[in-house]
């Protein structure tokens, strides 16, 4: 409920209810080229809770993502590839949506207890959970590298926002950028040794890629709007995208070779939103949240 509004003679309230319909999608790829290859369906639907943030396994079978609902605690949940077979993977009694793969049978995800985060996994044919790294409060967004042992995130420890780096057998943060603006949300080429990150400049957003050692930041985008990174094809030539250009949010890519983007979704509703596209290792597919914003306006008469 918003918008509360109080008539006159205080006999009525009028007010908002907006409700928020978020799922998970995917559309199909050409392996080759990295072009869509027919339109973007729905694997998960539920109007109960918002799914968000999926990430493929490493063999392209299955999909972690996280679960939310108002009141609840998140959780992370595992499908197959085609939306098949759904099931809740961790019951904690705070888990965060941040899930990862350290190997096609372990995943990894943040949980939260008495103010504290985790950084954990669980292995998924033993069913053993063990922690990986403690997070500092400052750590935003992690992101798990390829072979599973060092993080990027965000921090604003300095002022603004930029991108972090750890090794999780060492627990010593490095900063990797000192933009003025804005620099962040990275993740890692599937070879670890890139990093495409978000840049903010005035009140756009772009892509950009620099090295995970830190460097200099190589600018892919430049037009008005959100640009907003994920994920990178499997050969690391591309890098996915959720955009917000003409009004409307859609799944990009672009090359990192030479800044060719290329529009993977037609969606035109102005109450959509696509989210965290991550791109399969298989190059079949790209799985992101989707999700689809209603309200309508309500009049209570008060006694």
């Amino acid at each position: 409920i918003r918008n509360l509004s109080l008539s006159a003679d205080g006999s009525r309230i009028a007010y908002t209810v907006r409700s928020l319909t978020s799922d998970i999608w995917s559309v199909p790829l050409s392996p080759a080229s990295g072009e869509s290859a027919g339109e973007a369906v729905p694997l998960f639907q539920d109007r109960s809770r918002r799914k968000t943030n999926p990430v493929i396994s490493p063999d392209g079978k299955k999909i972690a993502f996280g679960v939310w609902r108002t009141g609840v605690p998140g959780s992370v949940w595992l499908m197959d590839a085609d939306g098949k077979n759904p099931v809740q993977l961790t019951t904690a009694s705070a888990t965060g949506s941040q899930a990862g793969w350290l190997s096609n049978d372990e995943v990894t995800y943040v949980i939260y207890h008495d103010g504290k985060a985790t950084l954990s996994a669980t292995h998924l044919k033993t069913g053993v959970e063990r922690s990986l790294l403690p997070l500092r409060p400052d750590m935003e967004f992690p992101r798990l590298s390829p072979d599973g042992k060092q993080l990027v995130y965000n921090s604003g420890e300095t002022g603004t926002t930029n991108v972090w780096k750890v090794a999780l057998d060492d627990g010593q943060p490095r900063q990797l950028t000192s933009d003025p603006e804005l620099m962040g949300w990275a993740s890692w080429s599937p070879d670890g040794s890139r990093l495409a990150i978000e840049v903010k400049r005035g009140d756009d957003t772009h892509i950009a890629v620099m090295s995970s050692d830190g460097g200099t930041v190589t600018q892919l985008t430049f037009e008005r709007g959100q640009s907003w990174p994920h994920s990178w094809s499997p050969d690391g030539e591309k890098i996915a995208f959720a955009a917000f250009r003409n009004g409307v949010w859609n799944v990009w890519w672009v090359s990192v070779k030479d800044g060719t983007q290329k529009q993977l979704t037609n969606f035109d509703k102005l109450n959509v939103y696509v989210r965290y596209p991550a791109w399969s290792p298989l190059g079949n597919q790209i799985a992101f949240e989707y999700a689809e914003m209603t309200a309508n306006i309500w009049m209570m008469e008060l006694k």
